[in-house]
């Protein structure tokens, strides 16, 4: 089974993150671009769909993994997700650790220092500070890619939690950015 130890290129605190999440049982996590496909999921997501490693998964859509019915519904969530919009009624996680959706966030808030949504925003945003300083790429596709509806809703949320731009970020780290 492919772990968190397959992410090494990521900088330690992405690593760090996306191996918690392999770690917390009958939990599962991921992370879609803008096409819905996954891009990274946790070993809870692999075990739930008898797989064993993350590249059986990376480039797929819910239509490649779930019935027709599911793969419709999770699309409608993804895209109120990146319109910026709550997705209600979704209590797998909750259900999971026995505890009502409220319950579930005050317990991973106490966990974690953060609601699972900005969790999951933090570490959207560090995937894409790896791929800032590893890659050419435009702000555009990487903003795509790791899930933000668009370059300014990209731009925004990362000065918010880094306070520097993406660009800024890629200028500041361009050592550390692999030679062509």
């Amino acid at each position: 089974m492919e772990s968190s130890r397959d992410l090494q290129p990521l900088d330690p605190v992405a690593a760090g993150l996306a191996g918690l999440l392999d770690q917390i049982e009958g939990v599962q996590c991921w992370i879609k671009d803008r096409a819905g496909r996954y891009a990274w999921v946790n070993r809870g997501f692999l075990l739930n769909y008898a797989l064993e490693r993350v590249e059986q998964v990376v480039g797929y859509t819910d239509h490649n993994l779930s019935p027709a019915h599911l793969a419709d519904q999770y699309r409608l969530d993804d895209e109120r997700a990146l319109a910026g919009k709550p997705v209600d009624g979704r209590i797998e996680l909750a259900r999971i650790a026995g505890r009502s959706v409220r319950a579930f966030e005050r317990m991973f808030r106490r966990q974690m220092q953060a609601t699972p949504q900005q969790f999951l925003r933090r570490l959207r945003l560090r995937l894409a500070c790896r791929e800032l300083t590893a890659s050419r790429r435009q702000l555009t596709a990487i903003a795509a890619a790791h899930g933000f509806c668009d370059q300014s809703h990209f731009v925004r949320e990362f000065r918010r939690e880094f306070g520097v731009t993406p660009g800024e970020y890629r200028s500041r780290n361009d050592g550390a950015r692999p030679p062509r």
